[in-house]
């Protein structure tokens, strides 16, 4: 009997994945190799002289200073908005929170340059629609707000990448475990103690990847820095970027690739970030309960439904602001 040569089985996730690298390897890491080797080859010679002449400019040096700071503080500015929004709406009874988070994810679905030219045509210091209605109201002779400010470019940044924050600690918010802060609650801890030594400690990472999102999307953007920021002389480094792009030749190449490579440094944050949004702070354990607990925040007298008989208990004692969302 003779016996048929078995062929190697062929594992269709090595080849989908093998595939998945080339094309990565091909349309990401190739192009980026090439712009850096031509950035330090210059006919046919090692040449590092257009690092020097960059980063020998003040202008460049301050581009890079306004980066940094600009997207630290749209940072702090979108984390500082977008927790306690999270926290209303994934651990209160917060009256419509299905819509207010409809809305603050709204300015997400808008481009960031489309936002820009909508608020200079709301805060342009000359013909604003809201500097005018200021100047009518309260008899002003000039313009109550400037757009083209490091503030005001700090606000339009802050409102169109906020979302990325929002979404990112909302998320983990919804997925962590909420009997720890009910047992705290339980043990006759404040709302806001429950917050201060429970939640945040647990949302620490989520807050942190949020917030690296948001100093990454602000450092990287270019729309609105340049619909903002360079009518009033704010530059930076996206905006320098295209300045040396628009020189049209090879030494623009060059001088713009030092520039470029600040912005690349950021790259394995990317996929941490996208790694913390996957696996977020807290984990549900076989024996948790289903959802939240919601902290009461109709007037200020809180009451308790009685899960089994559906009637209310009267005020609540300490220790017990915790209300399971009621199904069906």
């Amino acid at each position: 009997m003779v016996k048929k040569s078995s062929l190697p089985r062929i594992d269709s996730k090595f080849i989908v994945i093998a595939l998945s690298v080339l094309v990565l390897l091909y349309f990401i890491v190739l192009p980026l190799g090439v712009l850096i080797y031509d950035s330090v080859v210059v006919d046919g010679k090692f040449d590092i002289s257009s690092y020097a002449a960059v980063y020998s400019q003040s202008v460049n040096l301050k581009a890079l200073t306004n980066t940094a700071r600009i997207s630290i503080l749209v940072m702090i500015f979108s984390v500082l908005i977008t927790f306690p929004m999270a926290w209303l709406i994934g651990r209160t009874d917060l009256p419509g929170r299905k819509y207010f988070r409809t809305i603050l994810v709204a300015s997400y679905m808008i481009p960031p340059y489309v936002g820009a030219i909508a608020w200079t045509q709301l805060l342009n210091p000359d013909v604003g629609y809201l500097n005018e209605l200021f100047k009518t109201l309260f008899s002003l002779s000039a313009a109550p707000f400037n757009i083209y400010t490091e503030g005001g470019l700090i606000w339009v940044l802050t409102l169109f990448y906020s979302p990325f924050a929002f979404i990112t600690i909302s998320r983990a918010m919804e997925k962590m475990d909420p009997t720890l802060e009910e047992a705290s609650r339980i043990a006759g801890a404040s709302p806001l103690r429950v917050l201060w030594d429970v939640t945040l400690p647990l949302m620490a990472p989520s807050i942190l990847a949020g917030g690296l999102l948001v100093f990454i999307g602000a450092g990287s953007c270019f729309g609105i820095p340049a619909i903002v920021g360079m009518p009033g002389n704010i530059e930076v480094l996206t905006t320098r970027i295209v300045s040396f792009v628009y020189m049209g030749d090879d030494a623009g190449i060059r001088n713009a690739t030092p520039a470029l490579l600040h912005d690349l440094d950021d790259g394995p944050q990317r996929l941490y970030d996208h790694r913390r949004q996957e696996h977020p702070s807290g984990h549900r354990g076989t024996g948790q309960m289903e959802g939240p607990c919601h902290v009461l925040c109709r007037h200020l007298r809180l009451y308790r439904r009685h899960p089994a008989a559906g009637l209310h208990c009267g005020n609540v004692p300490d220790g017990q602001y915790f209300q399971r969302p009621q199904t069906g």
